[in-house]
């Protein structure tokens, strides 16, 4: 267990560090932020999903994994989720 608490802080580490750093990646890391709470706001409100199956429907959509486990019901959502991708 220890390794696995090892490599979290260097993960954290590096975001931070390049957070302080480098402007770009600000500026992708509030792209993918602000895309996964917009997808996860939607889909809560249009598809009536909890926020943890909305927020699980964005990531892994934005990261094209992909499953196919809940999928939008409604023509909106659906034309937000072609949108989406």
């Amino acid at each position: 267990m220890l390794p696995v608490f090892v490599i979290l802080r260097r993960f954290v580490r590096a975001i931070v560090a390049a957070w302080r750093s480098d402007a770009e990646f600000r500026v992708l890391l509030a792209l993918v932020v602000s895309l996964l709470v917009s997808g996860t706001t939607f889909f809560t409100f249009a598809e009536n999903w909890s926020v943890l199956d909305a927020f699980y429907f964005s990531v892994t959509t934005l990261t094209t994994v992909g499953f196919g486990d809940p999928a939008p019901t409604t023509a909106l959502g659906k034309i937000f989720t072609i949108l989406y991708i």
